[in-house]
């Protein structure tokens, strides 16, 4: 019997990983950070992210090296559960 093996497409897989190369945070508004969340989480939506860890780690991403400094316990360590949530928070 002849064995069948299962192929994934290449594009397929490029389009699984599409919003991780599509998204790609705002310059953080330290004059206004609110809006900025919300047009972060936005963006979030538009690429279809959710995960929580992803929306942390893109939030660091985006932050200053002055906001990063107050928040930097969060950063070194973030919570295991709802890490976003904490830092959005203590952003604000």
């Amino acid at each position: 019997m002849p064995e069948t093996k299962l192929e994934v497409s290449p594009i397929v897989e490029q389009d699984s990983q599409l919003s991780r190369i599509a998204f790609k945070a705002p310059v953080f508004w330290e004059n206004d950070p609110n809006l900025w969340f919300f047009q972060v989480e936005s963006q979030f939506v538009i690429a279809g992210i959710s995960n929580d860890s992803t929306k942390f780690h893109a939030v660091v991403a985006a932050l200053n090296s002055n906001v990063l400094s107050c928040v930097r316990d969060i950063v070194r360590n973030p919570p295991l559960e709802n890490a976003y949530i904490a830092l959005k928070d203590r952003v604000l």
